[in-house]
C-alpha cells in the first residue's frame, strides 16, 4: 500500500517536472516527502538530490566494509582486521551449502551491475543482501566475504542448491576477476586454479 501511495508522489512529481523519471521518487526520504506534501518544500533541488543520493549508493557498494568493531574485557570499542586464510592457492572460509562447483570468478560490487555473470561463473562478493538473489539464478557458485550459515547468501544459495563458501576474509581482493576457481561448500575451501 505505501508502495503505491510514494508511487503517485513520483508521478505527480514527474508530471511536475520536479522528477526527470517517476522512480526517482525512491531516491527522496520521506521527510522529503511530507516536506513536499505540506508545501515546505517546493521540489526545488530535487534532481540533484536524487543524482547525490545514487552517486552515495554507488560509493557504498564499492567501497571495502568497515572494519569489525568489537567491545574488549575492559569495555573499550577495537577495530581489528582479519587476515585472509590461506593454504597456498586455497583460501578458508566455512562451508554454507554443500557442493562442488568449478567455474571463472565474477567478482561483483554491485547487483545493479551484473553484467559479469551474463555467463554463469562462481559469483565472488564482499556481501549480498536481498537485492542480490536474481544473481544467485545464473550463478555455479557462490563466496562472499562475509557471514555464516544465516546470512543472506547462505541461506539463498542452500535454497538455489548452488555449493556456497562465506566468511572468506580478504576473498574478494586475493581472488583474480575471471581466474578459474573450484571452491568446495562442504569444505568451506575456495581453490584458484
Amino acid at each position: 500500500m505505501s508502495r503505491h501511495i510514494v508511487l503517485e508522489f513520483g508521478s505527480r512529481l514527474h508530471a511536475e517536472h520536479i522528477l526527470d523519471d517517476s522512480e526517482d521518487v525512491f531516491m527522496l526520504t520521506l521527510a522529503d516527502l511530507w516536506a513536499y506534501s505540506t508545501g515546505i518544500w517546493d521540489g526545488k533541488g530535487a534532481r540533484q538530490l536524487v543524482a547525490d543520493r545514487r552517486q552515495q549508493i554507488e560509493n557504498w557498494a564499492t567501497s571495502d566494509p568497515p572494519p569489525d568493531v568489537i567491545l574488549n574485557s575492559a569495555g573499550h570499542f577495537e577495530t581489528i582486521t582479519l587476515p585472509t586464510k590461506h593454504e597456498g592457492s586455497t583460501l578458508v572460509g566455512i562451508g554454507v551449502s554443500p557442493g562442488q562447483a568449478k567455474g571463472r570468478a565474477r567478482k561483483v560490487h554491485n547487483p545493479t551491475k551484473p553484467e559479469a555473470l551474463c555467463d554463469g561463473g562462481i559469483l565472488v562478493a564482499r556481501c549480498t543482501d536481498p537485492s542480490w538473489t536474481p544473481l544467485f539464478l545464473t550463478a555455479q557458485g557462490i563466496v562472499v566475504e562475509t557471514g555464516g550459515y544465516l546470512s543472506h547468501g547462505a541461506i539463498v544459495a542452500r535454497e538455489f542448491g548452488l555449493p556456497a563458501v562465506v566468511n572468506a576474509s580478504g576473498c574478494f581482493d586475493a581472488i583474480p576477476d575471471s581466474c578459474d576457481l573450484y571452491i568446495d561448500g562442504d569444505q568451506g575451501r575456495i581453490t584458484m586454479l
